[in-house]
C-alpha cells in the first residue's frame, strides 16, 4: 500500500521525524503538503516550532512561523506564544521582544501567557526593571496577570534574597483577586529557608495549611523546577514542625537528589523516613532507580552500592 497524501498521514510522519530531530525530510514533506494543497491544522506547526526550539534551531522556528499562512493555516495567539517561548529559551530575547512589540501589527492581542514569557525572559537575564516594565504594561492594557506571572516575579525576588518585595507580591495578588498556588508558597518557603528564617517559614506553613495548601504540593513544586536543594530545605522545616510527608513526597525528593549524585542528602532523607517508620518496597526502589538513571546502569549500580554502604 502506498503513502496516503492526506493530513493525518503527513502529520504523523512529520511528528515522528521531528521527535528524532530529522528535519530535512520534514522540509521535504512540508513541500509536498504545499504541492498537494493539503490544509494543515495549526497544531502541526506548533509541534514543529517546539521541536525546533528543543533542537536549538530558533531561526528555523521563525521561518516556519512566517510560512504558516502559505499552507492555508491561520496563525493564532497560541502559535505566536509558542514561538516567543522558543526564542526566549534559546537566548533570542531581543528577537522575541521585537516580535512581541509587533504583535498587534500581526493581528495578535497579547494575553497573560505572552506577557509572562517576556517577563520570564528578562528575569532570566537579570533585568528586573525591564521585567517590571512588561508587567506594568500588562496592567495598563487591562491584561490580568496569572498566578504563573506572579510566580516568575516571586521566584526571582526570592533568589535575590529580597523577601520583603516577594511577600509584597502576595498582597498585590490579593488586591487583584488572584490566589497564590503551591508553587508560590514553595518559592517563598525556599527563600525564607535559604536565609535561615525557619520560624517565619514555620509560620507560613501553618498559614498554608489554613489556606488548604499541602506540603507535598510544595515539595513537588521544587522538584518540578529541579530545585532539589530547596525541596530538601523545605523538608527540614516540615520535620522541625513535626509534620510528616507522604511516601510519594520522599520518593520525589530522593529521585531528584539521586539524579544530582547527592548521596549524603539522599541518606539524610532515608534516615528521616526511617525515623518516621516509612520505607520503600522493592517495586518502589526499582522505579526510583530506573527513573533516576534511565539506561545508565553503571551510575545506578555505583550509587546504590554507595547508598547501601553509607546507610548501614
Amino acid at each position: 500500500m502506498g503513502f496516503k497524501h492526506d493530513y493525518p498521514s503527513y502529520s504523523s510522519l512529520i511528528y515522528k521525524l521531528a521527535r528524532c530531530r530529522n528535519f530535512e525530510p520534514v522540509k521535504t514533506l512540508l513541500h509536498s503538503i504545499k504541492h498537494h494543497n493539503i490544509r494543515c491544522e495549526e497544531a502541526l506547526f506548533i509541534g514543529l516550532i517546539r521541536h525546533y526550539g528543543k533542537s536549538q534551531l530558533p531561526e528555523e522556528a521563525i521561518d516556519l512561523f512566517q510560512q504558516m499562512t502559505s499552507f492555508n493555516c491561520v496563525r493564532t495567539l497560541q502559535s505566536f506564544n509558542t514561538l516567543l517561548n522558543v526564542l526566549v529559551d534559546n537566548g533570542r530575547l531581543e528577537k522575541a521582544n521585537e516580535m512581541f512589540k509587533c504583535a498587534s501589527k500581526m493581528g495578535f492581542k497579547p494575553n497573560p501567557v505572552s506577557f509572562t514569557v517576556m517577563i520570564k525572559g528578562w528575569l532570566e537575564r537579570g533585568e528586573w526593571e525591564q521585567a517590571r516594565r512588561v508587567f506594568n504594561g500588562m496592567l495598563e492594557r487591562g491584561v490580568e496577570p496569572s498566578v504563573v506571572t506572579y510566580n516568575c516575579l516571586v521566584g526571582y525576588l526570592c533568589k535575590k534574597g529580597d523577601l520583603d518585595r516577594a511577600k509584597g507580591m502576595l498582597d498585590d495578588m490579593a488586591k487583584k483577586g488572584q490566589k497564590p498556588n503551591a508553587v508560590t508558597y514553595s518559592l517563598l518557603m525556599g527563600g525564607l529557608c535559604s536565609l535561615d528564617k525557619y520560624n517565619e517559614a514555620k509560620k507560613m506553613m501553618f498559614d498554608m495549611e489554613y489556606r488548604g495548601s499541602t506540603y507535598r504540593m510544595m515539595v513537588d513544586g521544587f522538584c518540578r523546577v529541579e530545585d532539589f536543594e530547596g525541596g530538601l530545605k523545605l523538608l527540614n522545616a516540615m520535620l522541625a514542625s513535626e509534620h510528616c510527608p507522604r511516601l510519594e513526597t520522599f520518593c520525589c525528593l530522593i529521585r531528584g537528589l539521586a539524579k544530582c549524585g547527592k548521596v549524603d542528602d539522599v541518606c539524610f532523607v532515608l534516615e528521616a523516613m526511617e525515623k518516621k517508620k516509612m520505607r520503600f518496597d522493592l517495586h518502589s526502589w526499582e522505579v526510583l532507580v530506573r527513573e533516576a538513571f534511565g539506561e545508565d546502569h553503571g551510575s545506578a549500580s555505583s550509587l546504590m552500592t554507595e547508598l547501601i554502604s553509607a546507610h548501614q
